[in-house]
């Protein structure tokens, strides 16, 4: 039986079955049916019908009229009946045979609460993957890595504490003096890490918590780093920070100068303090509160200044991270800050303890780094609050008479 056929079945069935067509009409479209199955080979036809009644899975009604409850009951009434030699030739011969088959509820009516299995079962969308909090991205610590290193101990001469110079001078006379001292320095590599403890029969049950563990560890580990970058102390076990050696904002030559200074005049005034030291600041930290109020600043007629703003900061990139504290800021010469990893981030699964005698696997994530600046570049940064900057740029009333 081909789909065209199947589907005017069907269509026949159904327009039966819900009162729209009569027995008198439901025997003529039947017959013609009947006309259309006629050359199709016999038992293949009867299979197919079965199956379109078995798919109805409601009341169908023919002419003979029997009564049964359930499905398997209106297969073999299907079948009996059609085994008949005098059913069949009937068909064959194109006369018009028919059976009623009504299905009655066995019990009460099932419903998707008191189905055995819930209908929502076979309707949901399972959404691949672990869904997670989000976390502030690393921001500053791609900034200040400056390549590995193969050794725990970093050490470095500085020079310092220049005095005298060159100088033109007259005929026979003593040459100028110039002298300097040397000072050594010292990073150690520190260690950060975490580790979780998981069962064996977890991991295999569930394919992808390797990959999930592999991943939370390291995001963990990796924002830590981050924090510590900034605000690291530099004493016992934990490298040193950029906020932590930073000095604030110590130039006078913009102070009282300044009428209603914003964000962009206290990046400025930084930039003037590297710049007297004789660094080359190119990035401004802040908090998104604090980017966004650089965002939205306007001049007394209402309209924007980002455009203005960013003229006076020039070259400047503009970073936002939750990682600075709101209504701080951290400008720097990026370049004379040094995080060097001497062991990558790394990590190993094995038995730690009693594991294996509870079926556990510990998993731990692990990294030495260092994190230092050369003391004699401690002016290249500058970390300190909008607000108290620009209080000290403000014109006094003297200075706007």
């Amino acid at each position: 039986m081909n789909d065209d056929i199947k589907k005017e079945l069907k269509g026949i069935l159904d327009e039966y079955k819900s009162g729209l067509i009569g027995k008198a009409d439901f025997e003529a479209k039947m017959k013609a049916i009947e006309d259309k199955v006629d050359a199709l080979d016999q038992t293949k036809s009867i299979d197919e019908i079965r199956e379109i009644i078995k798919e109805q899975g409601r009341t169908i009604s023919l002419m003979q009229k029997s009564t049964v409850s359930s499905e398997n009951e209106a297969q073999e009434k299907i079948k009996a009946f059609f085994s008949g030699k005098e059913n069949i030739d009937a068909v064959k011969g194109g006369r018009t045979v028919s059976i009623e088959i009504e299905m009655k509820a066995e019990a009460a009516a099932m419903t998707t609460t008191t189905a055995a299995v819930p209908i929502a079962a076979f309707n949901t969308e399972v959404v691949p993957g672990i869904a997670a909090a989000a976390t502030e991205p690393n921001a500053i610590l791609p900034r200040l890595q400056k390549g590995t290193t193969s050794s725990s101990t970093i050490k470095w001469i500085n020079r310092k504490d220049p005095d005298g110079g060159s100088a033109f001078i007259a005929e026979g006379t003593l040459k100028p003096l110039m002298s300097w001292g040397y000072e050594e320095e010292t990073s150690t590599a520190k260690k950060v890490a975490v580790r979780a403890k998981l069962s064996t029969e977890i991991l295999e049950d569930a394919d992808f918590i390797r990959g999930e563990v592999n991943t939370l560890l390291r995001q963990d580990l990796m924002q830590t780093v981050e924090e510590k970058v900034i605000a690291g102390t530099g004493t016992g076990n934990e490298i040193l920070g950029v906020t932590t050696k930073a000095p604030g904002y110590t130039i006078t030559e913009l102070n009282g100068k300044i009428s209603m200074p914003n964000i962009a005049d206290v990046v400025r005034a930084g930039v003037l303090q590297l710049r007297l030291l004789h660094f080359s600041p190119d990035v401004l930290f802040l908090h998104p509160t604090d980017k966004a109020i650089f965002d939205v600043t306007k001049d007394t007629a209402g309209h924007y200044l980002t455009d203005e703003m960013r003229k006076i900061i020039g070259n400047i990139s503009v970073v936002e991270t939750t990682n600075i504290p709101a209504g701080k800021f951290l400008l720097m010469d990026s370049s004379r800050w040094k995080v060097r990893p001497y062991r990558a981030l790394r990590l190993e699964w094995g038995r730690d303890g009693d594991d294996f005698s509870h079926n556990m696997v510990t998993v731990i994530a692990e990294m030495r780094l260092h994190s230092y600046q050369n003391s004699i570049d401690a002016g290249s940064v500058i970390y300190d609050d909008f607000a108290t900057v620009q209080a000290a740029l403000e014109k006094t009333a003297e200075a706007a008479a």
